[in-house]
């Protein structure tokens, strides 16, 4: 930090915050990530008195998933911004946050504006409708559109195909993202190689390739051209010369796109691959994460609302809006950004070993009275 090493109490000394910045390190915080993403407070805030996370009057849970504003549910327009508005399906035995209308996306977890990313999971793999001479098509999620707020995080995510004698894959427009290509013979079965070697080389029932990013313009615009609207399709191919049914037989057809990590599970993988039985539903719930940015809504005053928010740029020609530093809470709602009081921290995270006094957007911190030193270290 600034000044850190002054050794002399005789003045208060102002500390100031960094800023989390999302970069290249997102990858390798999400890949750091358990699949089940729980919350997480930077800074280790205390304070009992919690900003608001929603409009007023609306509603801002669905099950035990908090929905922060710009994110809303329901019928009326001003809980959420226009193409943030999700699903709270109340039937079953639980309620569940969907984010496409067809229910094959369950959010888990919502990040603010400074960590804009979902904890997703897929209900099943991508449903691929076959066409007379073998070949197919199918949509990763409705859900998640070119012109949407929505993309797979970049670098940590596999396409994984299992079947016999075909190829997939998956394209972004008309960029492809990933493809593979999984062979079997007449010896293939499911206990004659190890899984890892099995799926590496795509020749034994199975293979996998990870997933790219498309690349974007310095101004953000896409490099992307479709006449389509869907972000994430899905071409399948099937190879000529071989045995169409006997291939059903062997292995069956499943395409996914997941979390690099969920595969290397060995009773993930052991439940695909094994063929006395479909998957266990607890095998096909796949885990994904997904990041957000505001698009089509070029005026962000309009958008990061509180006095004490900003935009923060994004990847793709969008923003998040953020709080400035000192300060926490939602950043989209007018006076969302509170002062968050840096003195009920731990001595560890804000370098105070002496006497804190929280001000407006930051604190200040020195020895105690008739004392002098460092006060930035334990005993100093």
């Amino acid at each position: 930090m600034a000044g850190s090493t002054h050794n002399s109490c005789i003045h208060p000394y102002s500390i100031a915050m960094a800023q989390i910045a999302i970069s290249a390190a997102a990858v390798a915080i999400a890949m750091a990530l358990p699949l089940i993403v729980m919350p997480l407070r930077v800074g280790g805030d205390t304070s009992p008195v919690q900003p608001p996370i929603g409009m007023p009057n609306c509603v801002t849970l669905c099950g035990d998933v908090k929905v922060p504003y710009p994110f809303g549910l329901g019928q009326d327009a001003s809980c959420y911004l226009p193409g943030f508005n999700l699903t709270c399906n109340t039937t079953g035995s639980r309620q569940r946050l969907l984010l496409d209308t067809d229910g094959t996306l369950e959010v888990s977890y919502i990040g603010d504006g400074e960590l804009p990313f979902f904890a997703v999971q897929r209900n099943g793999d991508i449903k691929v409708e076959l066409h007379a001479d073998g070949n197919g098509n199918g949509v990763f999620s409705r859900g998640l559109r070119l012109d949407g707020p929505y993309t797979l995080v970049s670098g940590v995510h596999e396409l994984i195909l299992t079947g016999c004698n075909v190829e997939v894959t998956i394209l972004n427009g008309n960029v492809t993202l990933a493809s593979c290509t999984s062979l079997c013979d007449e010896q293939t079965s499911d206990n004659e190689i190890s899984l890892i070697d099995r799926c590496s080389g795509g020749s034994n029932g199975c293979c996998r390739a990870n997933i790219i990013t498309p690349g974007y313009d310095d101004d953000g615009r896409s490099q992307v051209y479709s006449t389509g609207n869907t972000a994430y399709d899905v071409q399948l191919r099937r190879l000529g010369g071989w045995n169409r049914s006997a291939d059903r037989d062997q292995f069956s057809m499943r395409v996914f796109v997941a979390d690099r990590r969920w595969f290397d599970n060995t009773s993930v993988s052991n439940d695909l691959l094994q063929t006395r039985q479909p998957p266990s539903k607890e095998t096909m719930a796949v885990p994904l994460t997904l990041m957000w940015e505001v698009v089509g809504h070029p005026n962000s005053s309009s958008v990061c609302k509180s006095n004490h928010s900003e935009r923060i740029n994004g990847t793709r020609g969008g923003y998040t809006c953020g709080c400035k530093e000192g300060y926490g809470g939602n950043p989209y709602l007018t006076d969302g950004c509170k002062d968050s009081d840096e003195c009920k921290w731990s001595p560890a995270t804000n370098t105070c070993y002496g006497e804190c006094r929280n001000t407006e957007g930051s604190f200040t911190c020195q020895c105690p009275a008739g004392t002098t030193g460092n006060f930035t270290i334990p005993g100093g």
